[in-house]
C-alpha cells in the first residue's frame, strides 16, 4: 500500500516475502497460546488459551 503511494512496485518474485513472514510471526508469537490451547482440547477443559487462541485465529 505504502509503495503504491510513492509510485514504487514491489517486484514479482517478492509478493511472497509479506505472507511468508506474516506466518512466521504469528507462529512464533503465538506459539504458547496455540500450545496453550491444544493442551486444553486434549484435557476437555476450554479456558483463557483457548479463547485466546480462537480470538487471534479468527481476527483475521
Amino acid at each position: 500500500m505504502f509503495a503504491m503511494l510513492v509510485g514504487y512496485s514491489v517486484p514479482g518474485w517478492a509478493e511472497w516475502i509479506a505472507p511468508a513472514l506474516g506466518t512466521v510471526m504469528y507462529l512464533w508469537g503465538g506459539w504458547p497460546f496455540l500450545a496453550g490451547a491444544l493442551s486444553e482440547l486434549r484435557t476437555r477443559k476450554p479456558g483463557m488459551m483457548l479463547l485466546i487462541a480462537l480470538a487471534w485465529f479468527f481476527h483475521r
